[in-house]
């Protein structure tokens, strides 16, 4: 083989290898997007069986309320008891009882008073609206990499998505309205209508995974 023939060569391969690792990081990225779907949906499953548990009652009517991550998985619940079932499992809890899989961040809120959201291990869990609300987030590891696209889910069971990217902490914000039309409610509140296609009241656009 010639000099300049192993100059094409070498020039044929980088350009195989430049095609080559773009799409195999988008391929990468789509499968974990769809892990991500399934794990929200799993989480929506553990939550109902959880809930039907009536593992917490905090104020013995019977009814009981959600969880956050590690207490579906099993891990201390937020009252400090132990020794629960496991509803699900996700791995080891990191800050906040997130759970890392499959390239995204998974995390829990549950309302307190006044339908704000709070994280584990809080134990201020709103006794009533715990038993009706909750919402779950996955935003990925490494935004563009690991996936495109952040989700949300809720007791509703609609998927929702949305291309906006956050930093290292996640979004703390959720794909809700102002219930009042007045523009005064808070981005931290949990409780109340979604809020499709148009920004939320953290300016993110959501939209439903079909």
């Amino acid at each position: 083989m010639g000099a300049l023939e192993l100059v094409l060569t070498a020039i044929l391969l980088a350009l195989a290898g430049a095609i080559a690792l773009p799409l195999a990081l988008f391929s990468e990225a789509t499968e974990n997007e769809g892990a991500a779907i399934r794990t929200l949906r799993a989480i929506l499953k553990a939550q109902v069986e959880f809930r039907a548990a009536n593992i917490h009652d905090t104020d013995a009517d019977g009814t009981g309320e959600f969880a956050f991550l590690p207490e579906l998985a099993g891990e201390q619940l937020r009252d400090g008891r132990s020794g629960v079932d496991m509803f699900l499992a996700l791995g080891e809890s990191a800050l906040w009882g997130a759970k890392t899989l499959d390239g995204y961040h998974f995390i829990v809120f549950l309302p307190a008073d006044g339908g704000v959201g709070v994280r584990y291990p809080a134990d201020t869990v709103d006794p009533d609206d715990g038993e009706t609300t909750w919402c779950a987030f996955a935003w990925p590891v490494s935004h563009g990499t690991t996936g495109k696209r952040s989700f949300f889910i809720n007791q509703e069971g609609r998927v929702l998505a949305t291309e906006t990217r956050f930093s290292r902490g996640g979004p703390w914000t959720g794909p809700f309205r102002d219930t009042h039309g007045t523009g005064t409610r808070t981005a931290s509140t949990i409780t109340g209508p979604l809020q499709t296609g148009a920004p939320d009241v953290a300016d993110v656009a959501w939209k439903p995974v079909r």
